[in-house]
């Protein structure tokens, strides 16, 4: 009986997540997320928006916030424009956000130009999803981010939308 109401309940939060994107898929009775602090950057290769392929060694020496997002996701949306005015804050001090997108290319880049977004982007499909799980978030909810160390170690993770107080603390803690 219990696991007839495990069952039920996580089915119960995929059909919510499915047509409410506001709650994300994290039933209690799983691990959401892998603590990977401490460890290095998760290995990746995955194409942008302009057609270039990106990997960790592209940002060696930044504090980077690796963002995991989708068009349809609607608290990803929310903190979209925080993101970008934190990036644009501190890139030149070092800093940089990389969003990777779960969704179709076309759709990402209709909604990277109407919000204005312009730090880097990244995109897939099957590969972002292995990726996302490889940088601890095995339950696939959306939106995570992880932030990295300018020696390309995690140093601390989140998911749903993330507090921009917290976030600009925890960058000047790594700046």
């Amino acid at each position: 009986m219990l696991l007839v109401a495990v069952i039920m309940a996580a089915g119960g939060f995929a059909l919510a997540n499915y047509f409410n994107r506001d709650v994300p898929i994290a039933p209690t009775t799983t691990k959401i997320v892998a603590d990977l602090t401490g460890k290095p950057t998760p290995d990746y290769r995955l194409g942008s928006l302009t057609g270039s392929v990106f990997k960790p060694e592209d940002f060696n020496g930044q504090v980077v916030l690796y963002n995991f997002w989708a068009t349809w996701c609607s608290p990803c949306v929310k903190e979209m424009p925080m993101l970008q005015r934190v990036h644009d804050d501190y890139s030149a001090q070092g800093f940089t956000v990389v969003g990777i997108a779960l969704d179709e290319v076309l759709a990402v880049r209709e909604f990277t130009t109407k919000l204005s977004i312009h730090y880097p982007i990244l995109i897939g499909a099957d590969d972002v999803m292995r990726v996302n799980r490889d940088f601890g978030n095995t339950s696939g909810a959306l939106p995570y981010s992880v932030l990295v160390d300018r020696k390309g170690i995690v140093r601390w993770w989140d998911w749903g939308i993330v507090e921009e107080d917290e976030l600009i603390t925890r960058i000047e803690e790594l700046l």
